[in-house]
């Protein structure tokens, strides 16, 4: 043993506290905040795909992956973020997540669950991208 002692029976006598912030602005990602309905997700990329196929092909795809955070719509952390309106941008974003990551080399596919949520995403990665700046 080295000597040294550590009494783990006393409580100790500083406070840790955690702060999460985003790096950088972020913006809001989701198909019901692009004007979507819900009875649309089933065959909406096959339907709006045939008639918005050049806007969904020209989405901004960056480099590399980016971190896509699930969230809540109304939580009060994401209430003054700004929101992406462009259904075809939200369309090609959404239908590139894959388990909290954006992909975008992946070939549009939507799944069911990404359909219904919410994502926060960095606004670098799609500069542009949103109505309200």
């Amino acid at each position: 043993m080295n000597g040294a002692y550590c009494n783990m029976s006393v409580p100790p006598r500083t406070k840790l506290e955690r702060d999460i912030r985003p790096v950088g602005r972020q913006v809001l990602i989701g198909l019901s905040l692009a004007g979507f309905q819900p009875g649309d997700y089933a065959n909406l990329l096959e339907t709006f795909g045939r008639d918005h196929a050049a806007a969904l092909a020209s989405a901004p795809r960056p480099q590399g992956y980016v971190i896509a955070v699930q969230v809540r719509e109304k939580h009060v952390a994401v209430q003054n973020v700004p929101t992406c309106r462009d259904q075809a941008l939200t369309l090609a974003v959404v239908s590139r997540i894959a388990g909290g990551l954006y992909i975008p080399r992946r070939e549009p596919r939507l799944i069911e669950e990404n359909a219904q949520a919410v994502f926060l995403l960095p606004a670098s990665a799609f500069l542009g991208m949103t109505n309200d700046e």
